[in-house]
């Protein structure tokens, strides 16, 4: 995996993922979040952003209502994630 750097948004993702017990879609995610004003094409943005940075997984396909869509959750703990960024950040052998 490689050294991840995630933006402020990201990060908010990965600990709302990371404190729920199950897969989240993006409806989910948004409707977790009403402090944050985040457009659906700007979720999209950050999920494809989380996918493309290894960070999470489409784990399966979720009905809502009379469509399908993608349910993720994230690829390592957040305990994962914490040691990986100070050892690799710190370059240790």
């Amino acid at each position: 995996m490689k050294q991840t750097t995630l933006t402020k948004s990201e990060r908010e993702i990965m600990d709302l993922l990371w404190n729920t017990d199950r897969p989240l879609t993006a409806t989910e995610i948004v409707n977790l979040t009403p402090e944050r004003t985040w457009k659906k094409s700007y979720i999209h943005l950050l999920i494809n952003s989380l996918l493309d940075k290894e960070m999470i997984r489409s784990e399966s396909l979720v009905r809502t209502g009379r469509n399908f869509g993608r349910a993720f959750a994230a690829i390592s703990t957040r305990e994962q994630f914490e040691i990986r960024q100070i050892t690799e950040g710190r370059n240790f052998s």
